[in-house]
């Protein structure tokens, strides 16, 4: 999820990790406090794009999906978090990302 002036939590659904780093569910891991929460695919057994690990994190945030912005270089990824409403950023070499999250607006 992107913050939109200070009113929104990032989190990390991701299946790798730095070595060393803790599996599963982690809040606020030493030196990646950008991040709210980490969601480690390993741990959990569930990967992008299957709807049940998107369900599972928004429900660990207590986030509806109209109110995320899934923002990933996978289709499928993207095409999945779609489907479930969560509004979506297809993430590109060339994309500019600040542009593309001004053009979502913030959520209702």
């Amino acid at each position: 999820m992107i913050s939109w002036r200070g009113k929104g939590r990032t989190w990390l659904c991701s299946p790798t990790c730095p070595k060393g780093c803790p599996t599963g569910t982690s809040r606020r891991p030493p030196g990646q406090s950008f991040f709210v929460a980490r969601y480690l695919s390993g741990r959990l057994r569930m990967v992008k794009p299957e709807p049940q690990v998107y369900r599972y994190v928004l429900k660990g945030l207590g986030a509806a999906p109209e109110d995320v912005v899934f923002i990933d270089d996978n289709r499928a990824n993207i095409e999945a978090a779609e489907a479930l409403g969560m509004r979506v950023v297809l993430l590109r070499e060339d994309t500019d990302l600040r542009q593309e999250l001004a053009l979502l607006g913030e959520p209702a």
